[in-house]
């Protein structure tokens, strides 16, 4: 079943995601970082179930289905914001560094 196989890539995929350092050198960067991580990380997440979702159409059969939608909702608490993310991102953070004048 090739939603097994790419639904255990989508997990890896996930962590990798979540991985990714914010940009802390201004506000800005750091909600466009949030941002930009956040929205892969959805597309990441939601590929299981399309995949799922196509396979049940090909072979008409709701387990395929039910697999895909199962990595998803895995992917997506993956990623999703919480106490654990959002403490990971600060301790994995691009620090700022100072210039010297």
């Amino acid at each position: 079943m090739p939603v097994v196989g790419y639904g255990l890539v989508s997990l890896g995929l996930a962590a990798l995601v979540v991985r990714r350092p914010l940009n802390l050198t201004s506000e800005r960067s750091l909600r466009a970082t949030y941002v930009t991580q956040l929205f892969i990380g959805i597309g990441v997440a939601e590929s299981p179930a399309i995949l799922g979702a196509t396979g049940s159409f090909l072979y008409g059969g709701l387990r395929t289905y039910a697999l895909g939608m199962g990595f998803a909702l895995l992917d997506f608490l993956h990623i999703a914001p919480g106490p654990r993310n959002l403490a990971g991102g600060r301790s994995r953070s691009a620090r700022p560094t100072r210039r010297s004048r």
